[in-house]
């Protein structure tokens, strides 16, 4: 699949980490499949991996902690 922010790179299946803001709160997802570009590094993200991370951001909303690490 061609990369549709580049329009250059290929993309292919990958593992990679995403990090996320949440109200001032750190959120480091790990071990997400993804189809990732390797001109840009654009990662794109199926239904069920997107499910995944927002079942897991929802999971640490009432956290105190200022920064979470979650492999996925």
């Amino acid at each position: 699949m061609t990369c549709s922010i580049c329009n250059i790179g290929t993309c292919t299946e990958g593992i990679t980490e995403e990090l996320f803001n949440k109200n001032g709160k750190l959120i480091i997802l790990k071990n997400l499949p993804a189809m990732v570009c390797e001109n840009c590094g654009a990662k794109f993200f199926s239904e069920e991996t997107s499910k995944v991370i927002l079942r897991n951001l929802k999971e640490v909303e009432n956290s105190k902690a200022e920064l979470e690490i979650i492999s996925a």
